[in-house]
């Protein structure tokens, strides 16, 4: 091989005789780590929330229907979690946009630190945000979501700002073996 890339076509004619045609598209390649690099930047951000840097909607919708598949085939157990971040309305209208912004990157960022390799989570909409716990019991995603409670009020989000802090509430469930993905979510 030197290096060239040829596109072939072959082609029989009524008479038997074949026809070959090729043509050099080296120079329409382009660089393969380019393109590659592209590629990856194009998939990632097409299951990412641009704002937060995790999963988004379509994303963590698809991990939790992964998740129902493998607990209806009796493949373990999940733990499901909805949050939402209480009065986050009224953090737009006192602290700007940005300031709600900020508490969204936040919030996403404590959930990546207080979680589990292996646990998901995204973020479903405005203000809410979903985790899934493979192989959780209620023991562990109630004791889980009291943690990141207990937390919440501690911290200081908005620089310049040593009074405000935000909370949320959380519904939780172990999906079952008949649930759907809505069922699910309802349930929480």
């Amino acid at each position: 091989h030197d290096g060239r890339w040829l596109w072939m076509t072959e082609t029989v004619r009524d008479d038997g005789s074949m026809l070959c045609v090729a043509c050099d598209i080296t120079s329409l390649r382009g660089d393969d780590r380019g393109l590659r690099q592209e590629r990856d930047i194009a998939q990632r951000a097409a299951l990412t929330d641009a704002l937060t840097g995790i999963s988004n909607r379509a994303h963590i919708l698809e991990q939790l229907g992964q998740q129902v598949q493998r607990v209806a085939a009796g493949q373990g157990s999940c733990g499901i979690a909805l949050l939402d971040l209480d009065f986050f309305k009224q953090i737009n209208d006192h602290h700007g946009h940005h300031g709600g912004d900020r508490v969204l990157q936040h919030f996403a960022q404590l959930l990546r630190q207080m979680l589990r390799r292996e646990d998901c989570f995204g973020r479903i909409g405005g203000e809410e945000f979903l985790v899934l716990l493979p192989g959780g019991c209620v023991h562990s995603l109630s004791s889980s979501m009291q943690r990141l409670l207990d937390m919440l009020p501690l911290q200081r989000p908005l620089q310049g700002q040593p009074d405000f802090f935000y909370t949320c509430s959380i519904g939780v469930a172990l999906l079952h073996p008949g649930d759907t993905s809505a069922s699910a979510l309802q349930r929480v």
